[in-house]
């Protein structure tokens, strides 16, 4: 974390909550970070390698995508934003050397610059904490006086603002802050995976949905592991899929642990965890075939409210 963030959150520590706030409030997300891919040809880099139509995105508009190995794995999952002088990535810390290092490594001799963007801090809002959402479609980004809004979609309004450090300050006084662990509940309850270091190239993009949420496109062209993918969409369907529930247990979860039957053979693998008042809310990723048997955690916690975020 930048040192100057440190001395904000010391100074102004946000509120921990144990529901999402249901009024206006702001998130600094100091485990998130964005990087900065410029030059004549970031937006050919992208396109050859994002599962998403990286040329389909008009300035200041956004996008869900992801980068796969070659055995069509997910990497890591990303907010696209492209500007006028390039684009920005925006996802957790703890998948960002990874792929800052892969974008290096399939940049060979091409124009681009990539970089870890220290200059801007990630801040978020809900429920139009800055008056700023409703001047916003989701997945459109515009400058603002406190810095670059980029609204998101799903039920809760929320907003990515990147912002400088004298903003940030200003807000921070300002503002109520609240804990960074609602970002993710909000994630689970819009049914938005990421990935984090423990689940690194542990799933396909299928499942986990990423088809669904449109950040996968089946007709810009190759891409690494875009075989396998494409494959599984034309000639045969995925065994798993993303479902949200619950769990009654006061240890919160490990991401990537498994979800077993009760004869202890595993059907899926956490993909997200987080405490919502008295219970663990989770999107899991499981066989299709498994969704109606009991389900269990490792520690014998048996499953509830078992629910597919499958709308086709």
């Amino acid at each position: 974390m930048h040192p100057d963030w440190q001395q904000i959150l010391k100074q102004n520590p946000p509120q921990e909550t144990a529901t999402i706030p249901s009024e206006a409030a702001l998130m600094p997300l100091s485990s998130w970070r964005v990087l900065s891919v410029e030059g004549a040809d970031a937006a050919s880099l992208l396109q050859n390698i994002c599962t998403n139509d990286v040329n389909a995105l008009a300035v200041d508009q956004a996008q869900l995508n992801s980068l796969c190995n070659p055995k069509g794995r997910v990497i890591a999952i990303f907010w696209l934003l492209r500007h006028t002088a390039g684009y920005q990535l925006i996802l957790p810390h703890s998948v960002s050397d990874l792929l800052l290092k892969r974008l290096t490594m399939y940049k060979l001799r091409s124009d681009v610059t990539m970089s870890e963007n220290n200059k801007h801090f990630i801040l978020a809002t809900i429920h139009n904490a800055l008056g700023h959402d409703h001047q916003l479609q989701p997945l459109q980004g515009m400058q603002t006086d406190i810095g670059y809004c980029l609204r998101l979609p799903g039920a809760i309004s929320r907003t990515l603002c990147l912002t400088e450090i004298t903003q940030a300050t200003m807000l921070s006084q300002n503002h109520p802050w609240v804990d960074e662990i609602n970002w993710q509940r909000i994630d689970i309850e819009s049914g938005i995976p990421f990935i984090f270091s423990e689940t690194i190239e542990k799933f396909t993009p299928q499942q986990i949905n990423l088809d669904l949420l449109e950040a996968v496109s089946f007709n810009k062209g190759c891409y690494p592991g875009q075989e396998i993918v494409a494959r599984l969409h034309y000639l045969g369907s995925p065994n798993r899929r993303l479902f949200s529930a619950s769990a009654a247990t006061a240890l919160l979860p490990e991401i990537g642990s498994k979800i077993l039957l009760e004869n202890k053979s595993a059907v899926g693998h956490i993909v997200q965890t987080q405490r919502i008042e008295s219970s663990v809310k989770l999107l899991l990723s499981i066989k299709l075939s498994s969704k109606d048997q009991a389900l269990f955690l490792s520690d014998n916690t048996e499953l509830t409210d078992l629910s597919s975020l499958v709308s086709e």
